[in-house]
């Protein structure tokens, strides 16, 4: 049985920042809720929030790729080996990736492992971006 992903989607809002001045913009996302996350983070308050269409460039230079993966790898792979907490470690890898899919993925994985899910199933429900050989790795990692 095959499971969908969740597709990335386009959110145009506007708000106040902390400064008490009126921003807007678009943000690329999984969710609103994920959107709101963002913001909050960013200290602006939403005043309006839509979804809208994502253009087919944005899409095709969102994509995640398996380069995003390795660097992801090795990046996750690093951290823990110097000890920094896997909670703390995909944080710092979703906040500073660049890839808005990639980015959204890992925030959505970070959240699960959080919340006490292995990361292995955290993966393979995130994202199809994470092959079955992949995830099975990390669960044996988990293991051991």
């Amino acid at each position: 049985m095959k499971t969908t992903t969740p597709q990335l989607k386009n959110f145009r809002w506007k708000g106040v920042n902390s400064s008490g001045k009126k921003t807007s913009g678009q943000t690329l996302a999984m969710s609103e809720i994920e959107v709101r996350e963002r913001l909050d983070a960013q200290h602006i308050k939403i005043k309006k929030l839509k979804k809208s269409s994502i253009s087919f460039l944005t899409k095709l230079s969102h994509r995640v790729k398996g380069k995003d993966i390795t660097v992801f790898t090795r990046q996750i792979s690093t951290m823990l080996v110097t000890g920094v907490p896997l909670v703390q470690a995909l944080k710092l890898v979703s906040d500073n990736h660049k890839k808005a899919e990639m980015k959204s993925i890992l925030m959505s994985v970070t959240r699960a492992v959080e919340a006490g899910t292995p990361m292995s199933k955290a993966m393979r429900t995130a994202s199809n971006h994470f092959d079955p050989l992949y995830t099975d790795l990390i669960a044996t990692g988990e293991q051991s």
